[in-house]
């Protein structure tokens, strides 16, 4: 038997204030009790009494590469998924642990977790964002990514020759809203990030996109896997999912595949609504450079 219901963990906030800049940016601020006295959402049924424009579920997040400032790989979610079956997506997810939902900025491990990157040599490309300082995000430190996707590599039974280090930036052309988490009122964390609201199911996504400058690399050459995992009976297996290249200065859509540049996708695709959202920001920002 096939799930493909990850564990996660959200709760529900009726304590929230929304404002927008003049410039149309949004700023969010949510208020959370203790983490003893938090909520806890585990399933999809205990999801639906909370499922209302009052509420948030919070939270939801992730993102997507921008690679030489062009191409932006993609997955499509499976004909059984429990949300957006058969929809083209970026990487994201729910939380998975109260501190993420204390310091949301940590969902973007989704975004590392489901698509990785080989170089023509075999090497798994590993984003370096150089020296992190912010507490906030030493996640992201080289140490760390390396620790996450080395294992995430093998579990999903890819063959891949050492590592190398690829220059990355979290894009703050992107990320332009601003999302504040208090505890008792008290702030404990700030979010930048491109905020994606539906009010009318509570669902809220905290979205980045990462710049990956390959330098030299054939894109062509590039091997891209999805990551994600399902469990069947009991064991959690590749879901080996179709990933596609989006063209940002075309908004044309490439199924990854060999020869993949030169053939577009030629029927319209259904894209989720957060990375519709995403791909829009992604393409004012770059279409201007």
């Amino acid at each position: 038997m096939l799930s493909n219901n990850s564990e996660f963990c959200l709760t529900p906030v009726t304590d929230f204030v929304f404002s927008t800049g003049t410039n149309g940016t949004v700023m969010l601020r949510v208020n959370l009790p203790e983490k003893s006295e938090l909520e806890r959402l585990v399933s999809t049924d205990a999801m639906l009494p909370y499922r209302r424009q009052d509420c948030l579920l919070w939270v939801s997040g992730g993102g997507c590469y921008v690679l030489n400032d062009e191409w932006v790989p993609l997955l499509r979610r499976s004909e059984d998924s429990p949300s957006n079956s058969g929809k083209i997506t970026i990487c994201s997810g729910r939380a998975d642990s109260a501190s993420e939902l204390y310091e949301p900025s940590r969902v973007f491990r989704e975004l590392f977790e489901e698509i990785v990157i080989l170089a023509a040599d075999g090497r798994l490309m590993i984003p370096d964002f150089g020296e992190v300082t912010e507490p906030s995000a030493l996640f992201w430190s080289r140490q760390l990514l390396v620790d996450l996707l080395v294992p995430l590599v093998r579990l999903n039974g890819i063959q891949s020759e050492g590592i190398m280090q690829i220059p990355a930036t979290l894009d703050s052309k992107v990320s332009v809203d601003q999302v504040e988490v208090c505890c008792t009122s008290q702030l404990v964390s700030k979010t930048a990030c491109l905020v994606h609201h539906q009010p009318e199911n509570g669902e809220i996504n905290l979205l980045c996109a990462v710049r990956l400058d390959l330098g030299e690399h054939d894109l062509e050459l590039l091997r891209f896997f999805d990551t994600e995992c399902a469990v069947v009976s009991g064991v959690e297996t590749p879901l080996r999912r179709e990933i596609y290249m989006y063209h940002i200065p075309t908004r044309q859509f490439f199924l990854y595949q060999p020869g993949w540049s030169h053939r577009a996708t030629p029927t319209k695709v259904r894209m989720t609504e957060h990375a519709a959202h995403l791909l829009d920001r992604i393409c004012q920002t770059y279409g201007n450079m």
